[in-house]
């Protein structure tokens, strides 16, 4: 069992900063879906599910090493970061209450809450990347996909804790197709001194299985996180057929 403390550093290693954790927060109460509802043979459990999602995890990619103590599998709404992330989430006040997690809305469909999930973070001397591979029904990793940000939410303001504001800016990257559908958004705001802050993610999927990859990082990041997809989806189609 993790201490406190390296929860905490997990949670913000996925999550990048704390002004940008709306932005990949999805999480809610559980949703009372069966297990067999999120695509799983009825003869294997989630945890199970889980477990072989993550044997197909990459071990580490481009300076990037997987940190297995801070990595989590299980059922995706019940993964300690996950909630943490949805309590960083329910802290911040939005001038637009219906841009909550405009990046990563997919998260919130009852199916992906009950999925069979492996969370890995990566690190390196650049930074923090976080893979998230879910087992999901074909229709509904589709619809995952299809879940994007109404244009009203191209731009829009969160108020923390502290009273701070910071305004987002969130638009679609234009990537090539990874597996049979993917699709990119860069979220943009900027830090306590003025720096710009730039979140990539990727969501991809192939048949049932729904991938998701995040960093913080400069333009150059946009392929990165485009390159760890690909390698991240050959390695699982090698491991999982």
């Amino acid at each position: 069992m993790n201490s406190p403390k390296k929860l905490r550093t997990t949670a913000a290693a996925s999550l990048g900063a704390a002004a940008l954790a709306w932005a990949l927060a999805g999480c809610g109460s559980d949703s009372g879906a069966s297990s067999e509802d999120a695509g799983r043979p009825a003869d294997r459990s989630p945890e199970e599910a889980a477990a072989r999602l993550h044997e197909a995890q990459l071990s580490g990619f481009q300076g990037l090493e997987r940190v297995e103590e801070e990595s989590r599998t299980g059922v995706y709404s019940r993964l300690d970061v996950v909630r943490e992330a949805a309590e960083k989430r329910e802290a911040l006040s939005l001038d637009k209450p219906e841009c909550a997690d405009a990046a990563s809305q997919w998260q919130e469909l009852p199916e992906v809450q009950e999925a069979p999930a492996s969370v890995a973070l990566f690190r390196g001397g650049d930074g923090s990347l976080t893979h998230t591979l879910l087992e999901l029904p074909e229709d509904l990793a589709a619809q995952a996909i299809d879940t994007v940000p109404v244009e009203e939410c191209a731009t829009y303001e969160a108020t923390l804790e502290d009273g701070s504001s910071h305004s987002y800016t969130v638009r679609e990257l234009d990537l090539e197709t990874i597996g049979d559908q993917s699709r990119g958004i860069v979220v943009a705001t900027e830090s306590a001194n003025g720096e710009a802050v730039l979140l990539y993610s990727l969501l991809y999927r192939e048949g049932g299985r729904l991938g998701s990859v995040s960093m913080i990082g400069a333009p150059e990041t946009e392929q990165r996180i485009a390159d760890f997809a690909a390698a991240a989806l050959e390695y699982q189609n090698e491991v999982l057929g």
